[in-house]
């Protein structure tokens, strides 16, 4: 699971009875921060991010982060682009991609919302909640009560939450896609 948080400015110290130390994920911050204080943090990434992209210096670091992607999309894909397709039309539509990605990016992080991108482990049982079968005709009530599972999870499930009205309750946006198996 993805989470958005962002991570504490001091780093938690264990209970002097642990044998080690444990890291402090993102799931584990969620859990421990209260709704104000996770929303002091989002409001805090906000103005941060808000004024980082109205700085001088964005211009620059934009071009160069939508480079760095869009080598980095040609890396992945390069294998599987058929080799009749025009080499300058797939770069041009991967460098579209890259902008549009930068611009959502963008969007999320200066949101006053939190957003969680969830991607469920393979092997789970279906859930007609969270869950969208890609691959099978059943009702997605069907497969929840035959206890079918997932086998891939194409895309992620996406929530969001206001805590700024004092409370957590996740909203979905979309379920996630998924390859489902008996």
């Amino acid at each position: 699971m993805v989470s958005d948080s962002i991570p504490l400015s001091s780093p938690v110290q264990p209970p002097s009875s642990s044998p080690r130390p444990r890291e402090l994920t993102n799931t584990t911050t969620d859990a421990i921060l209260t709704p104000e204080q996770r929303n002091t943090l989002v409001d805090q990434r906000a103005r941060t991010i808000k004024a980082f992209v109205g700085g001088q210096s964005w211009p620059k670091t934009r071009t160069e982060m939508l480079v760095k992607h869009l080598n980095r999309f040609k890396d992945m894909v390069a294998p599987f682009i058929n080799p009749t397709v025009s080499r300058a039309e797939a770069t041009n539509e991967l460098s579209t991609l890259c902008e549009r990605a930068l611009r959502v990016s963008g969007m999320i992080n200066m949101s006053p919302l939190s957003f969680q991108f969830i991607f469920n482990e393979c092997g789970i049982k279906f859930s007609e909640q969270s869950h969208h079968s890609l691959n099978c005709d059943l009702t997605p009530m069907e497969l929840q009560a035959r206890h079918w599972r997932l086998m891939c999870v194409v895309t992620p499930g996406i929530t969001y939450r206001d805590d700024t009205q004092g409370h957590v309750d996740p909203h979905f946006i979309s379920k996630a896609n998924v390859l489902v198996m008996q």
